[in-house]
């Protein structure tokens, strides 16, 4: 149940019922126990700064009450502190913590006491692979599918790319290994956008759409003319130009551009482009 809205008080009345909230001292046999036998199985990748920081903090004695907050489900599982626990250890010094038991487990979606979760945090926890990669692309993929062609300047939060994830959890994770497969392509294109033209072309054709991206990282069997050296050529001068950065998403409208022209079979000598290019399949084969 979500702490907002019209749920509100038989929230408050369900937590007064099921959870215990109380004070403890957390010692380092009792965080490391935690950690050996109670660690909720999906947790994120360690964060070492946030781990260094509170142990500063610790050995310094710059936690006041009530301190940290320690979280467990209804199985007794950690979800919320392991930050905490590793820091406890580390310090070799107790603290006085906060612990409540009961919590249900989407609690973990939008607690964390130490640092906010990111959507690759929550890949993370999933165990998939490729997770930077992959929660870039379902950001873009929102963008874009709320018409900003550019992909940029919107954020979105975990609840809104998890729904979509979920939906095309399949396209993603395969945009994101055969991006990841293609190490020449970072050199070229940001593979964020490189992953979400990725995903879209190939669901409209595969063959045709891993050509594409196979001419486009190693260069070969080109002529003067097709698409994909025409956009090929405008990357690599726009990553060699230092001083002439390409402001925020215009990579993906090239490689947006030139997709369209090569699907087509249309020679493109010049890349000129608009807030506006769409991937587009009209009249194609």
């Amino acid at each position: 149940m979500k702490a907002m809205g019209k749920d509100i008080n038989a929230l408050l009345l369900m937590a007064q019922k099921q959870h215990k909230i109380f004070p403890a001292v957390l010692n380092p046999k009792l965080a490391q126990d935690i950690l050996d036998g109670r660690l909720h199985p999906e947790q994120r990748k360690e964060k070492s700064r946030n781990i260094r920081n509170l142990v500063s903090s610790i050995i310094r004695n710059r936690l006041f009450y009530p301190g940290p907050v320690l979280m467990f489900d209804k199985k007794g599982q950690l979800i919320n502190g392991m930050h905490t626990c590793r820091s406890v250890v580390a310090a070799g010094t107790p603290i006085v913590c906060i612990f409540i038991e009961g919590c249900d487990k989407d609690a973990m979606i939008g607690q964390d006491q130490q640092a906010r979760r990111t959507f690759k945090d929550v890949l993370d926890m999933r165990h998939k692979k490729n997770t930077a990669l992959a929660a870039a692309i379902t950001m873009n993929l929102l963008r874009y599918q709320n018409g900003q062609s550019c992909l940029a300047g919107t954020y979105f939060n975990n609840e809104e790319l998890e729904e979509l994830y979920i939906t095309f959890e399949d396209d993603i994770d395969d945009a994101a290994h055969f991006v990841c497969g293609h190490t020449a392509l970072k050199n070229i294109v940001t593979t964020s956008y490189a992953g979400l033209v990725r995903l879209i072309t190939r669901r409209i054709n595969e063959e045709k759409s891993t050509y594409f991206f196979d001419r486009l990282a190693d260069g070969s069997n080109l002529k003067n003319g097709d698409a994909i050296k025409t956009l090929r050529d405008k990357l690599i001068k726009g990553r060699m130009e230092t001083n002439r950065r390409m402001r925020a998403g215009l990579e993906f409208l090239y490689v947006t551009k030139a997709w369209n022209a090569y699907y087509h079979g249309k020679q493109i000598k010049c890349l000129k482009v608009n807030g506006d290019e769409k991937i587009r399949v009209e009249g194609g084969k």
